[in-house]
């Protein structure tokens, strides 16, 4: 299995091989290893079924160590007249995979070392978060006599499966990204987006009772772009921050558009990093006054046959940092739910938060990169006013996407025809003259320029030609019509910028 580990990072290749015949062999050695691992998994011995509920939590705040980062509530199920219920404190580590349920997080403990091919070394140091798919984890690389921190995410056994049964893009896109750097000659890509995204460095594999995980080497990088709303007055960006941060987000999304070739399918603050301006000797340092907990260990033999001991998840702060946020530098990541713009398909599964779907995934139109690009016109709003654009819930008549639907229309016209025509879905939500079956009450605000200028802190912040500007780019981002949506490239040329 080592061995396997080391292959998978492997940097290297026969020197006469190209870029692309040197990563389709890594891939398929890698799709070839996982065909003959990825069974059903070693299991614990246990004779019970259990379920998990509540929601799935990753660490929410790296200022705050009180932030709620419980874990689900495990049921034991096999014998109604003796229930069981076990808490986790995060991640449920302790259980093995269970159909419909993201289970299979590595049980992993301090102090481990992972190996790669290169003869690099990774020690966990310590547990940065967690999500639904994975954990991440601050680690030490050690090759020779060089030392620097980086995070592993190390995938759960369910969501390795995904990749390999070709459900999900992940490997893929780490292949992507080897294939510029190969075009750069190993040195960092001329496109001004590369340097704001979150590369995949390295991939490799480790085993646990669950079964394989895959895991990807990243940058370290400080807490989430929505984590550090939470700490700004008022939960807001000022205008001159939220045009920093976005315009390097389509610096980004151009590269992920143009050089890889992919749609990134979940573009949210939560996937957008702030880059930290900090060396081996502050992370040292800081780590030497903070150190890695893990909590008290706990018992459950019907769950797990030894001890149940959870690392505590601690995030690191955002170094370098001005409290100004003048300085402010950003990355997007989590490219779990990447799909290659020839993977398109009815098939593929969408990760894409319901908030931020645009027209085209609520009914059944052909789509590609434009969702990314409508996330973004999101996001402005929600960094500036600290709303989500549409307040969309589910009414006793109607469900979530009727509501969604009919706030798309209050906030930015109507549908058209022709788009309606394309659409699989349109007879469960419009007549056949374009109007909508069935609308819940009117919000009241009325169109877009409406709802954003009648937040408080809108009108007592920016001018008149400030909410003018600010809307008009949304709308950019925002046509119901995916082929009439700006491009990243085309948004970057936007006079909203122009004041920067």
């Amino acid at each position: 299995m080592m061995l396997l580990g080391r292959l998978l990072s492997a940097a290297r290749f026969a020197p006469n091989a190209s870029a692309a015949t040197r990563s389709s062999r890594l891939l398929s050695q890698m799709q070839f290893h996982l065909r003959r691992t990825l069974l059903p998994s070693y299991g614990l011995g246990l004779p019970h079924s259990y379920s998990c509920y509540n929601c799935f939590k990753r660490a929410m705040s790296t200022n705050d160590a009180k932030s709620d980062r419980q874990g689900p509530t495990i049921r034991v199920q096999d014998d109604p007249s003796h229930p069981f219920e076990f808490t986790c404190d995060e991640e449920p580590h302790m259980l093995g995979m269970q159909r419909g349920g993201p289970i299979g997080y590595i049980p992993l403990q301090l102090g481990q070392v992972f190996e790669d091919l290169e003869g690099g070394q990774y020690e966990i140091v310590r547990k940065l978060g967690w999500a639904t798919n994975s954990s991440v984890w601050l680690a030490k690389k050690k090759r020779g006599l060089n030392e620097r921190y980086v995070a592993v995410k190390i995938l759960t056994v369910n969501y390795t499966r995904g990749i390999e049964s070709g459900e999900f893009f992940e490997l893929e896109v780490w292949r992507r990204f080897r294939e510029v750097r190969y075009k750069s000659k190993w040195e960092t890509p001329a496109h001004p987006g590369f340097k704001h995204c979150v590369e995949p460095q390295a991939v490799f594999t480790a085993e646990s009772p669950h079964g394989t995980h895959m895991c990807f080497v990243e940058e370290l990088s400080g807490s989430t772009l929505d984590e550090l709303q939470v700490g700004q007055p008022g939960f807001t960006f000022p205008l001159p921050v939220v045009k920093r941060a976005i315009k390097q987000i389509l610096l980004a999304l151009d590269f992920v558009h143009t050089e890889l070739k992919l749609v990134h399918a979940d573009v949210k603050a939560g996937n957008v990093f702030i880059q930290m301006d900090a060396g081996t000797e502050d992370i040292e340092r800081y780590l030497r006054d903070h150190p890695p907990e893990t909590y008290p260990p706990r018992s459950a033999p019907e769950l797990w046959s030894g001890p149940i001991i959870t690392v505590k998840s601690q995030p690191l702060p955002n170094m370098g940092l001005k409290p100004s946020l003048e300085n402010l530098n950003v990355a997007l990541g989590d490219f779990g739910g990447a799909v290659p713009l020839d993977k398109i398909s009815e098939e593929v599964k969408i990760v894409t938060p319901p908030l931020l779907r645009p027209p085209e995934l609520l009914l059944g139109h052909l789509w590609s990169t434009p969702i990314d690009v409508w996330a973004v016109g999101c996001m402005v709003f929600e960094c500036l006013t600290g709303a989500s654009l549409f307040q969309v819930e589910r009414t006793p008549k109607l469900d979530e996407t009727a509501v969604h639907l009919s706030r798309m229309v209050e906030h930015l016209g109507t549908f058209p025809a022709a788009f309606l025509d394309k659409s699989s879905k349109r007879a469960d939500y419009f007549d056949e003259t374009g109007t909508l079956l069935r609308v819940p009450e009117p919000l009241g605000t009325g169109p877009l320029e409406s709802w954003f200028g009648n937040f408080l802190h809108i009108r007592e912040n920016m001018s008149d030609a400030d909410v003018k500007a600010t809307c008009a780019f949304m709308r950019r981002c925002l046509a119901i019509v995916p082929a009439e949506r700006a491009t990243a490239a085309e948004l970057l040329d936007d006079e909203w910028f122009g004041g920067r």
